[in-house]
């Protein structure tokens, strides 16, 4: 019951996307649907058709299975084409394509739903389940092979006899499906099993004569999406392309900005004219890094390129003017402070009423720590950035802090300063934050951001623990050592 009430509440901003079709993605008006399933012993109760767009779930449509097993899901609206589950009262569920012929006839057992099934009256289901069956008789045969495989020492003498066998068997279940998917280049099971693809990249070798893994890797990536056909927005409508978006962006790319940020581009550049994909991919990608919401350093860099490079009034169809309005302002916030870009100066206040200023200190290192008093992350970590700051001194490697206040008043902020002993730090705090605006982006407290000699910054959204692995880095990389 939990599943539905999720799916319930994601339905209304949901259905906007999925009724939002492009003529290419769907060439022809799909008929009312008319499915008709039967499950030997079925469960009795409610069954829901549940629709697919991207990562979300939603419910596409309900019915009542009977005592007889019998289900039966239609209405005059067409269903959006695409792949839906059907979930079943006991929370079993098997997949169905729904495309321009939504009449279907479904039978199975409810103890083997899918091994069991058969579908009448639509090629399309035909055809996937004709193929799923076949390639689980391959299935049966290389999964123990695997297990095998995987648990032995390559230089074993059986090793290479049965990693042979095993990837013999792939090879003869990826013919036997490829075979069948040529017979019919235009039914949407083969862009969908073909979008489903991983590319078969051999082994480049190195100079050492040793597999290049790296160039491997860079090859696989550049291929990972050519068997996708981003002119059907139907795809959308399917688990293949947030399956492989998610693995694409989190699995095969380095989890830096700069690694996120190329990627990235590389995807979104290839469907620009493809308006479905390009709002979804920049949205999701957008969303998965947004800062604050990601454990990654300098998730505002990713944020920043995506919002000024895509969310324009040029591209984000989507999105009305106010909206566009809002999200550049708040990338512009962030854009001064990414890492890689000369540190802003700030000069503000200190409890003596001077001015104080972050260039005019003289340790080589700086680390820029934005707090507020009665902030609980900032009462934890302000005693370890103490000891972290008064160790190196005692080492003869310290660094210096200027320290920032926010939304306080002068009374807390010199209570906080006393309570915590940070009269060392270079403390100051502007009731106006004129003096700090739009120069260091803060999207939770503390914030610490980390500037080298040249001041640029090299570090950012950090833990106290985290600053001597940013300098003694920077450190290596100007060749100091120490």
């Amino acid at each position: 019951m939990k599943l539905i009430n999720y799916l319930l509440l994601a339905l209304p901003t949901l259905l906007f996307a999925c009724q939002s079709t492009s003529p290419d993605g769907n060439p022809k008006v799909a008929e009312s649907p008319d499915i008709q399933i039967h499950i030997d012993q079925g469960p009795i109760g409610w069954a829901y058709l549940v629709g697919i767009y991207g990562d979300q779930r939603f419910k596409l449509d309900s019915a009542q299975m009977d005592e007889k097993g019998d289900l039966h899901f239609h209405r005059e609206e067409p269903y959006p084409q695409g792949v839906v589950y059907v979930l079943l009262a006991n929370s079993a569920s098997f997949p169905l394509i729904v495309d321009v012929d939504q009449t279907m006839k479904v039978n199975t057992v409810i103890n083997e739903l899918i091994g069991q099934i058969k579908v009448e009256g639509n090629l399309e289901n035909e055809l996937l389940y004709g193929i799923t069956h076949q390639e689980d008789v391959y299935n049966r045969q290389i999964e123990p092979l695997n297990s095998q495989v995987e648990a032995m020492d390559p230089s074993d003498p059986a090793y290479p006899a049965l990693a042979a066998r095993r990837d013999s068997l792939v090879r003869a279940r990826t013919e036997v499906t490829d075979n069948v998917l040529a017979k019919y280049p235009d039914a949407f099971v083969t862009k969908f099993k073909n979008a489903g693809k991983n590319p078969d990249i051999p082994d480049v070798m190195g100079p050492d004569g040793q597999p290049d893994l790296n160039v491997k890797l860079v090859r696989y990536r550049r291929a990972f999406w050519d068997g996708v056909d981003f002119s059907d927005e139907r795809l959308l409508r399917t688990p293949v392309i947030y399956n492989k978006l998610n693995r694409y962006m989190t699995e095969l790319t380095i989890q830096d900005a700069d690694s996120i940020i190329q990627s990235a581009d590389a995807l979104i550049n290839r469907v620009k004219e493809d308006k479905p994909y390009f709002k979804f991919f920049v949205n999701w990608i957008g969303l998965k890094y947004e800062p604050g919401k990601v454990n990654l350093m300098d998730a505002e860099a990713v944020y920043v390129h995506l919002v000024q490079n895509y969310i324009t009034r040029d591209l984000a169809f989507w999105a009305d003017s106010m909206q566009i309005y809002g999200l550049q302002k708040r990338a512009s916030e962030m854009a001064a402070s990414c890492v890689g870009l000369k540190a802003p100066d700030v000069i503000s206040t200190d409890p003596s009423g001077q001015k104080r200023s972050i260039y005019d200190m003289k340790e080589p290192y700086i680390v820029v720590y934005m707090f507020n008093p009665n902030c609980d992350h900032c009462i934890a970590e302000t005693p370890q950035l103490l000891n972290l700051f008064n160790q190196w001194k005692r080492e003869g490697k310290g660094f210096g802090v200027y320290a920032i206040a926010l939304d306080t008043d002068p009374e807390e902020w010199q209570g906080f300063i006393k309570k915590f002993n940070t009269s060392a730090f270079v403390n100051v705090f502007d009731p106006t934050n004129a003096s700090i605006y739009a120069k260091y982006y803060v999207d939770n407290t503390p914030e610490i951001y980390v500037l080298n000699p040249d001041r640029i910054i090299i570090g950012k959204n950090l833990h106290p623990e985290q600053i001597p692995i940013i300098i003694d880095r920077d450190k290596k990389r100007q060749g100091s050592g120490s």
